[in-house]
């Protein structure tokens, strides 16, 4: 079962707030992200990153430069804040 919900973070000064869809994976969760800002959204392919906490990134492929790296980290970091506040 999925579930869905919103992380609001900072990054490069500005506030971005992201949809994540949570899914159960056998022993692992994957996470889908989609960003709701339009500039956020063109650095990433397709304008979604999926991982899953066992496995890392699965979606795109690789991240290609520093700001989609610092991006990742500060999503990932958004969701587990989330995820630990239940």
């Amino acid at each position: 079962m999925g579930r869905d919900f919103t992380v609001n973070f900072r990054y490069k000064e500005q506030p971005v707030t992201a949809l994540v869809n949570l899914r159960d994976q056998g022993y692992d969760l994957s996470c889908m992200v989609r960003y709701l800002d339009q500039d956020i959204e063109t650095m990433v392919p397709e304008g979604k990153l999926v991982f899953s906490l066992g496995n890392g990134l699965q979606a795109p492929r690789q991240l290609t430069g520093q700001p989609q790296l610092e991006l990742f980290s500060r999503t990932s970091e958004a969701i587990s804040r989330y995820l630990g506040a239940f």
